[in-house]
């Protein structure tokens, strides 16, 4: 008995040890993408490729996450707490799924989640189509 509670504490150690599973991780120009089985490596990569050719990949370390929702795109960002409250940062967020939805993911609706440094969101920016 006291060799599989020993047993057993180890794997809930391991488990509370192991990362959270952001999905598949490609990388650009030392910006970090992760992408889940919603996303097709070729949207990552098209994403990606974008981002750097925008300058948001600039070479510092950078982590976003796309996922998918039905049929919305879910951009995830890991951003300093508090840019969830500064209206410039959410207008530019807003500006941004814009962007997305016509540059990358041919008209669909993006929302910008705005997330701590475990991709956990803070505030989502929902998409709003417009100029």
């Amino acid at each position: 008995m006291k060799n599989l509670l020993y047993t057993l504490c180890l794997v809930g150690m391991l488990a509370a040890c192991s990362p959270p599973d952001y999905g598949t991780l490609l990388h650009f120009n030392n910006g970090e993408l992760y992408y889940t089985s919603q996303i097709t490596e070729s949207e990552a990569v098209r994403l990606g490729n974008f981002l750097v050719d925008d300058g948001f990949f600039y070479g510092g370390k950078v982590t976003v996450q796309i996922d998918k929702e039905d049929n919305t795109y879910l951009f995830r960002m890991v951003t300093v707490e508090g840019t969830e409250n500064d209206p410039t940062y959410l207008e530019e967020a807003a500006a941004s799924t814009r962007v997305l939805s016509a540059e990358v993911f041919n008209g669909a609706p993006v929302d910008f989640h705005i997330c701590d440094d475990r991709l956990q969101t803070r505030k989502v920016v929902p998409y709003i189509a417009g100029p």
